[in-house]
């Protein structure tokens, strides 16, 4: 008959039958639980520790890969159209403004909308301090329809306001043709009209009018 073999238990010391292929080194789940306990125990602290990370990212060389990576990555991303100026821009949403004489001009893209018209708010359109500040007025009136503003209401903006909160806009949208055929429609031209004049299919100014909550139903003319 073949002799057993056994082992010691690395943990209290006990004989346990054990095949010499098999690689178990304690004689039961307590003892098992026990060896993995004192194996985390024994594991070096993590060297991520915030004082680490500061030292780490005050690296000379660390900071010359992060220069030249947010270089690379500020260049891709303004080759990318959505993140772009203009109407195409991924944050872009539609804005229905009204002018001081009761205009409605629908702009897609708030900071586009101030740029193209810097002479009437009195700032140059480089002046993107400036931009930022009058694009923030409106965004004040925007919270105040949507009832979201926590201090006093605003509804006007140099003149200018809001004909209701900003609406999310479909990506795929949005697009200088698109904002066209809004402002279009509001000057009174049909769908027929807009498609021609902008090229885009009827079916396409449909869905832009749609989005804008200017129509409800596919079948409008």
């Amino acid at each position: 008959m073949r002799e057993r073999n056994f082992k010691t238990c690395v943990i209290c010391g006990s004989r346990f039958p054990c095949p010499p292929s098999d690689k178990t080194v304690t004689c039961s789940p307590v003892c098992r639980r026990e060896r993995a306990r004192r194996a985390k125990l024994a594991r070096p602290a993590n060297k991520w520790t915030p004082e680490y990370m500061k030292r780490w990212a005050s690296s000379p060389k660390v900071q010359a890969h992060l220069k030249q990576f947010q270089a690379i990555g500020t260049s891709a991303a303004l080759a990318t159209p959505a993140c772009q100026r203009g109407c195409q821009n991924r944050a872009s949403k539609l804005w229905v403004i009204k002018t001081p004489s009761g205009d409605k001009i629908a702009a897609i893209n708030l900071l586009q909308f101030v740029r193209d018209n810097a002479d009437a708010f009195g700032i140059s359109p480089e002046d993107d301090r400036r931009v930022q500040g009058i694009a923030s007025g409106f965004r004040v009136i925007s919270r105040t329809y949507s009832g979201n503003q926590r201090g006093r209401p605003v509804y006007t903006c140099y003149g200018f306001g809001l004909a209701g909160p900003a609406l999310d806009f479909p990506d795929e949208l949005c697009s200088i043709a698109s904002q066209d055929a809004i402002n279009l429609w509001f000057s009174g031209a049909s769908i027929q009209e807009i498609a021609q004049k902008t090229e885009l299919p009827e079916s396409t100014v449909i869905r832009v009018l749609q989005a804008a909550k200017l129509i409800a139903g596919k079948s409008h003319k």
